[in-house]
Formats: C-alpha cells, structure tokens, sequence
C-alpha cells in the first residue's frame, strides 16, 4: 500500500494491540475498517479520548481549514 501525499510504501507498524499501516515520512498511519474503534474500545488504558469528541458540538466555533483530497491508498 502507498502513501496518498506520495512518499513511498506504507510499513507495517503496531499500535498499542493493533497492526496497521504507516508511512515512515510523514508518519501518517493508516486504519483498516474499524481499527480506530477497536484502538479505542480495548485500550482503556492508552489515551485515546481524542477519538470521543464531538465535532459539531459547538457548530458556529468550528472552522474547517482548506481541504486537501488524497487517493486512497
């Protein structure tokens, strides 16, 4: 699997109990169909409250920066 910016072959990499896909320049990581969620359910320990948040929670503060469209990998 490629990098979507262009920088070469993703590398397999581990995260807490989960295998995914990260680029060793931009260090990008890339997640398979609900590997986030199972990172969040299973590591209660870890971190990972950035998941929960609720991005339109307050909609009129949110300001969304220009977008970039990368290929999927």
């Amino acid at each position: 699997m490629d990098c979507p910016k262009g920088h070469g072959r993703l590398k397999s990499a581990t995260v807490e109990s989960l295998r995914v896909n990260r680029c060793p320049a931009c260090e990008g990581t890339w997640y398979d169909l609900d590997e986030l969620r199972l990172l969040k359910d299973k590591e209660a320990h870890g971190n990972y409250n950035w998941i929960d948040f609720d991005l339109w929670k307050d909609a009129e503060k949110f300001r969304a920066d220009r977008q970039r469209g990368y290929r999927c990998p």
